[in-house]
């Protein structure tokens, strides 16, 4: 059982111009160049991860945040964790 995510180290969360990029540094800059545009509430579950949030509590922190139902909120914050993990953004860890 994942009881902690850990973002990748090789990557930082910035607000430009009122949009939310994740800018590859070092040597991850020349693998993947281009920033990656996220979307208010990804950038929102990224700081949450970065802060030490269990997953399991992401979508119940979701919907005291922002206007959605449990439901919802399970199934989006599911379906974006895996993909960061797929993308290597984020790993599993157990503390």
């Amino acid at each position: 059982m994942v009881k902690y995510l850990i973002t990748n180290r090789k990557y930082r969360l910035r607000e430009i111009a009122g949009e939310y990029y994740l800018i590859s540094i070092g040597d991850e800059v020349e693998r993947r160049p281009e920033p990656i545009q996220m979307t208010e509430t990804a950038a929102w579950i990224w700081e949450q991860i970065e802060d030490g949030a269990p997953p399991t509590r992401l979508p119940e922190k979701m919907t005291a945040e922002y206007d959605v139902d449990l439901l919802q909120a399970q199934v989006s914050v599911r379906q974006f964790l895996a993909e960061l993990l797929r993308q290597g953004l984020i790993e599993a860890a157990e503390l």
